[in-house]
C-alpha cells in the first residue's frame, strides 16, 4: 500500500502523479479520498467557536493581578559544574 499526502488546488482539482516504476505498469489502482482538514477542524471548531463568543467579554471589568508573595531563593541548578553561558558549547 502506497500513501500519498495531496491538497486540493484552487481550482478544485486533486492532481496525483506516484511513480511506481515498470514493473507495475498496467496495473489496476483505487484511488480513496479522505479529507484530513475535516476532521482536524471537526474537533477544534466547539473551542474556537467557544473563544468567538466570550473573547472581549471581561474587557469592561477592572480586573488585576494581585500581589504574587515572595518566594524562598534557591541554589541555582546547573548539570555542568562551573559552566557559564558562554562557553555552554564547549562542555
Amino acid at each position: 500500500m502506497i500513501q500519498v499526502h495531496s491538497r486540493v488546488g484552487p481550482d478544485g482539482v486533486l492532481k496525483l502523479a506516484v511513480p511506481l516504476g515498470p514493473k507495475d505498469a498496467n496495473m489496476e489502482v483505487v484511488v480513496t479520498i479522505h479529507s484530513l482538514s475535516t476532521e482536524k477542524n471537526a474537533a477544534t471548531k466547539p473551542w474556537l467557536q467557544f473563544l468567538d463568543e466570550t473573547y472581549g467579554s471581561c474587557a469592561a471589568l477592572s480586573v488585576e493581578r494581585g500581589p504574587q508573595g515572595m518566594y524562598e531563593s534557591r541554589e541555582s541548578f546547573s548539570r555542568v559544574p562551573n559552566l557559564q553561558i558562554e562557553n555552554w558549547e564547549a562542555a
